[in-house]
C-alpha cells in the first residue's frame, strides 16, 4: 500500500484539494442561477454529463463501483440515485466530506460510502463483496504519484 508519508505530494494535494471542497461545486459544478456563491463551469457540466452517460452505460442499476478520486460527489451520488452502490473514495478528506454531505442530503447513505483514501492506498480496502468495476473522472489519478500501487489494488 502506498502510505501517505511516502509521498509528500499526498499530503500536498490532500491539504489543496481540502482548501478548494467547500467552493469546488460554485466553480466547477453545473451553472446554477440560485447558487450565491458562483456560476458553475458550463464545459465542466458538459464533460460530466458526457462521463457520466458511459456510466450508466457501461454500469447498469445494481452494479458495485468504487470511484477513485470522488471529489465533491456528483457522480457517486448520480450514480447511486439511479440505483449503484457506491464506494467513493478521495485523497482530500475535505471532498470526502462534501461527497457524504450530498449522498446525505439525497437520502442515499445506504448507497454511497465513502473513504478519505488516495488512490494508491486502495488494497487498504476489503470490500466485502467484488466491485462490478471501478472508474476515475476529472483527473483523480493525475495526482497519483503510484500508478502501479493503484493497478494492484484494482
Amino acid at each position: 500500500m502506498s502510505e501517505p508519508d511516502a509521498f509528500p505530494s499526498y499530503q500536498e494535494t490532500a491539504r489543496a484539494f481540502d482548501r478548494v471542497a467547500a467552493d469546488y461545486d460554485a466553480a466547477y459544478g453545473a451553472p446554477d442561477p440560485a447558487r450565491a456563491n458562483g456560476d458553475g463551469n458550463a464545459v465542466m457540466a458538459w464533460m460530466r454529463q458526457e462521463s457520466l452517460a458511459v456510466l450508466q452505460d457501461v454500469f447498469p442499476p445494481g452494479s458495485r463501483l468504487l470511484e477513485l478520486g470522488c471529489g465533491a460527489g456528483e457522480e457517486a451520488v448520480r450514480l447511486a440515485a439511479e440505483g449503484r452502490a457506491v464506494l467513493a473514495t478521495d485523497i482530500s478528506p475535505g471532498m470526502a466530506a462534501c461527497t457524504l454531505a450530498k449522498a446525505r442530503a439525497a437520502g442515499l447513505s445506504d448507497h454511497v460510502h465513502v473513504v478519505a483514501l488516495p488512490a494508491g492506498g486502495i488494497t487498504a480496502l476489503h470490500p466485502p463483496e467484488p466491485f462490478d468495476g471501478a472508474y476515475a473522472s476529472f483527473g483523480g489519478l493525475n495526482c497519483e504519484p503510484d500508478l502501479s500501487a493503484v493497478a494492484t489494488g484494482l
